[in-house]
């Protein structure tokens, strides 16, 4: 059985063709200036195009995304500047701690917990913080179950996204006895 082709094993046959791209570039460049014909001009011009236009669409694409994740974080950033209120972030996902250390420029402060929702439930029930719960479904896809759970119970939303949901779970009592 053949290997699947993934987009890493192109990867080492990348330098030589950039090499033998930029070779038959510039051999076509010298062909054209060496050459009477008129259709050399139009066919660089269109072959640039091809060439820059999907590059631009891209750029243009990243920059102007909506960035769902980075907004429900800036949410929980602005709250933690009181610290003397306790908050807890839950996720629906196991990486988000790392997520969220990145989003708080990797200095997330003392009086933040955040951790996914398998860690929260068998953990005792925080008291005294503020909780918040962060379903985001296209990376929750090992625990895709967690996130129907915190949906039911119908919390207020702060932040809402077709993918991306961040909810005021208050105390946590209510979302604590759902993920047990």
């Amino acid at each position: 059985t053949p290997l699947p082709l993934r987009a890493r094993m192109v990867m080492p046959v990348l330098p030589p063709l950039l090499v033998c791209a930029a070779l038959a570039v510039d051999a076509a460049i010298d062909r054209a200036r060496t050459s009477r014909a008129s259709w050399h001009l139009p066919v660089a011009i269109v072959v640039g195009l091809a060439i820059i236009a999907p590059a631009a669409r891209a750029m243009i694409v990243l920059a102007t995304r909506p960035q769902p994740e980075t907004a429900a974080f800036m949410h929980v950033r602005a709250e933690a500047r009181d610290p003397t209120r306790q908050i807890v972030l839950v996720c629906n996902y196991r990486r988000c701690p790392s997520v969220a250390n990145f989003h708080f420029g990797f200095e997330v402060p003392s009086h933040v917990t955040i951790t996914d929702a398998v860690d929260f439930a068998r953990r005792p029930k925080p008291e005294g913080a503020l909780v918040r719960a962060l379903v985001n479904t296209n990376r929750a896809r090992d625990l895709d179950h967690v996130h129907r759970k915190i949906d039911a119970l119908q919390l207020p939303t702060l932040v809402r996204h077709h993918y991306l949901r961040l909810y005021d779970a208050g105390d946590g009592t209510q979302l604590w006895q759902a993920l047990q």
